[in-house]
């Protein structure tokens, strides 16, 4: 049984920095670092679901304002 929790343990580790290890568009936005990185891709999904929604969706993640909404939102779009 203690095997088997060790594991899973090493599993879901390796889930959970794969998101601050994947280099994306976000990496060249100014005032992205890994939590918020990590926020929006748990949020979203992908940086190209993040492309699809408006600056007022990305600004319901957590830790993201009104401003750094906009700039992702020209950044993935230009």
């Amino acid at each position: 049984m203690t095997n088997i929790l060790s594991e899973l343990n090493l599993i879901l580790g390796s889930v959970e920095t794969r998101a601050d290890n994947v280099s994306s568009a976000l990496d060249e936005i100014k005032g992205i670092g890994g939590k918020r990185k990590k926020a929006l891709l748990t949020h979203f999904g992908s940086v190209q679901a993040i492309k699809s929604v408006s600056w007022e969706e990305i600004s319901k993640v957590a830790g993201i304002s009104e401003v750094l909404a906009k700039q992702i939102e020209t950044a993935l779009k230009s």
